[in-house]
This record gives structure tokens, C-alpha cells and sequence, in this order.
């Protein structure tokens, strides 16, 4: 005869479907997470007045590019944007992995919905706006890659956010034509740039989910 399972300890379906909830509903969970920390030498270039020559001076603007966030607390998914940045993409047409970028976020505008939730990740407790008004990426290295679905090269680079600086690379997937098209999607852990709330909340997941979008039209020659 099987012994009976106590009635407190058998698994309630309720703790097995919010268990099932909380899973599905982490955007960080479900994107590669960005290598924190990771080399990122640059490989050597060609001559400066060479490559000075071919290079494509490409302006990042909201008009040509998407920066979008997901996060979670609990299983509920919140999202966003932000809605005022600016960059450059130093391309080289003939090298790709030649090609530098730089990207410049305004924090304060951090866009979600409502607007208290937007208030509230703007303030001390998360991004800290006023403090930190900027965030900035600056690569340091692209390189083919074909390790992660979809994507052709690993970018990596330093990124400032919160006041702190760490190199991380993440994957990306690059095409270039009449315009420099890059689409990728990529996590980091909030803890490392030490954003937290000043009162631990343990439902909030540590993983934020970060999706960079560029169509960047070519100058004409």
C-alpha cells in the first residue's frame, strides 16, 4: 500500500500554475543574457587614413531606432521604452567587424504604462534620473558569431548605467545594404549596476530584458 502523502505537503494547483506563470512571464528569462565582464579587444585595423576614408558616419536617432526594456515583478510583465537618445555608427562597409558605435539614453525618458509605474522607475528606487540623467554604450569589438539563433556577430562594449561601468557583449544579428539594419535582443542583471529598491523586494526578477532596433539609411555615393 503507498503511504498517503500529508495533506500539507501534496502540490496545490493554484502553487503549480502561479509557478508556471511566474516562469513564462520573465522577459529576461527568455532572451541570451549579456556576458558580463567579457574581453573585448579590438581586433587590429587598417592604416587610420585608409579606413578614415571609407568610413559611414550613421546617426542614431528615435526616428531610426528603437530602445525598448521588459522586466517582471511577481508574474506580471511590464515594458517600455526610451524615448530620447542619440548615437553613431562609424561604419566600415568593407569590414563590419571594423565598424564602432556608440549610443547615448536620456534615463528620464523612460517610457511604460501608467504613468506612476514610469514615475516610479525614473526615481531614486530604480534609474535614479536625476542623479544618472545619462546611460551610454560604446562598443569595443564586433565579431562574427553564429552561437546564439539569428544572429551574426557578437557585439561587445562598455556600458554605463547607475554610475557604474561594466563590459558586456551580447549577440546580434547585422545586415547592411542601402542601410546598416541591426536587431537584437539581450538581458542584464540590474544587481550588477546596483539597481535596487532602498527596501529589498524579492519579487522583483533581477534579469531585465533590453531590445535594440536600428535602421540606419546609408549616405548616397
Amino acid at each position: 500500500m503507498m503511504p498517503r502523502v500529508p495533506q500539507h505537503r501534496r502540490p496545490r494547483p493554484l502553487c503549480w500554475a502561479l509557478l508556471t506563470l511566474w516562469a513564462c512571464s520573465d522577459p529576461g528569462a527568455n532572451v541570451p543574457a549579456a556576458a558580463l565582464g567579457e574581453p573585448t579587444a579590438q581586433a587590429a585595423n587598417p592604416a587610420p587614413s585608409s579606413r578614415k576614408d571609407r568610413l559611414e558616419r550613421l546617426a542614431i536617432t528615435p526616428d531610426n531606432a528603437r530602445i525598448e526594456w521588459a522586466a517582471a515583478k511577481l508574474h506580471v510583465k511590464e515594458e517600455g521604452a526610451f524615448a530620447r537618445f542619440d548615437g553613431e555608427v562609424r561604419l566600415d562597409p568593407t569590414q563590419l567587424e571594423g565598424s564602432e558605435v556608440e549610443v547615448r539614453i536620456q534615463t528620464a525618458s523612460l517610457q511604460a504604462e501608467p504613468d506612476r509605474l514610469a514615475d516610479h522607475l525614473r526615481d531614486v528606487d530604480f534609474l535614479d534620473a536625476k542623479r544618472f540623467p545619462e546611460a551610454r554604450f560604446r562598443s569595443l569589438s564586433i565579431r562574427p558569431s553564429t552561437d546564439v539563433k539569428d544572429a551574426t556577430h557578437r557585439i561587445g562594449g562598455e556600458l554605463t548605467l547607475h554610475g557604474q561601468t561594466h563590459r558586456i557583449a551580447f549577440p546580434a544579428h547585422i545586415a547592411l545594404d542601402s542601410e546598416l539594419r541591426v536587431r537584437a535582443e539581450f538581458s542584464i542583471n540590474r544587481i550588477d549596476f546596483e539597481i535596487a529598491p532602498k527596501r529589498p523586494d524579492h519579487l522583483i526578477r533581477h534579469r531585465v530584458a533590453i531590445r535594440l532596433t536600428l535602421d540606419l539609411p546609408r549616405p548616397e555615393r
